[in-house]
């Protein structure tokens, strides 16, 4: 943990949160991003990039519960 100056396994885990359409991939990154906090990595701060990846999950949750309540 700390400070490292390469891009390192941040920007990779969050691609996940991003692109992956298996929900339960997601949850898993943001699990992993998690256990990263404190962690830097050049300009990527873990905590930041966590709390987008928890909001990216529950809207992309509640998206999926609103469609399966209107059918």
């Amino acid at each position: 943990k700390g400070f490292v100056f390469d891009n390192g396994i941040i920007s990779c885990v969050f691609d996940v949160v991003l692109l992956c359409p298996e929900e339960d991939l997601r949850k898993e990154a943001v699990e992993i991003l998690r256990q990263l906090v404190p962690r830097r990595e050049g300009t990527w701060c873990s905590f930041a990039v966590l709390k987008k990846a928890e909001e990216i999950l529950a809207s992309s949750q509640g998206g999926s519960k609103r469609m399966s309540e209107d059918q």
